[in-house]
């Protein structure tokens, strides 16, 4: 079973903490997401309230926490300008977030359309516009008839914009 199917491990993705976190910090959002999963769950007043209580703790922590860490920060680099500078313009002008996309599926079909047709137009042999589309046929369950190549010479080959002059062409028992 190894041989087929070897026992694989993933290593668990290691981001850097928070420099003003600490163990307490730690426990007081383990256990804020825990009171936070319960009240969601049991949806009562007194979660409610416990976990608003263990929000204003764990916000105070953390505000304290930094206010600290950056105190200290700026009075050990208080000599050196540059990091002085750093420090501040960190403080300032954070990292913004990565802005929310509001494209659409449409947006995002209309844009690879348009990609394809420009790349189909640098072939020398590139089908026409026509081809490209996908011709959608409404055939009923009872429909007795066969579809044969001859009827929509659109099915019979496909180009391969690989340079080749070679066709695919598909087998009689797939139609």
């Amino acid at each position: 079973m190894d041989l087929l199917c070897p026992l694989s491990t993933k290593c668990r993705k290691t981001t850097s903490p928070a420099c003003w976190l600490s163990d307490v910090l730690y426990n007081n959002r383990r256990e804020l997401r825990s009171a936070e999963k319960k009240w969601k769950k049991s949806k009562l007043d007194t979660s409610l309230i416990c976990y608003c209580t263990l929000l204003s703790k764990f916000s105070l922590g953390v505000t304290s926490a930094k206010t600290s860490f950056y105190k200290e920060k700026l009075k050990t680099s208080a000599q050196d300008p540059q990091k002085l500078h750093n420090i501040i313009s960190s403080l300032l002008n954070p990292l913004a977030p990565p802005a929310s996309s509001s494209l659409t599926t449409e947006d995002f079909a209309t844009f690879y359309t348009h990609k394809i047709e420009k790349i189909c137009q640098t072939f020398t042999s590139a089908p026409t516009s026509s081809t490209l589309r996908y011709n959608f046929i409404e055939a009923s369950l009872n429909h007795s008839n066969r579809i044969g190549f001859a009827n929509y010479p659109v099915l019979q080959s496909c180009h391969l914009p690989t340079g080749s002059n070679r066709f695919n062409y598909a087998p009689d028992h797939l139609i």
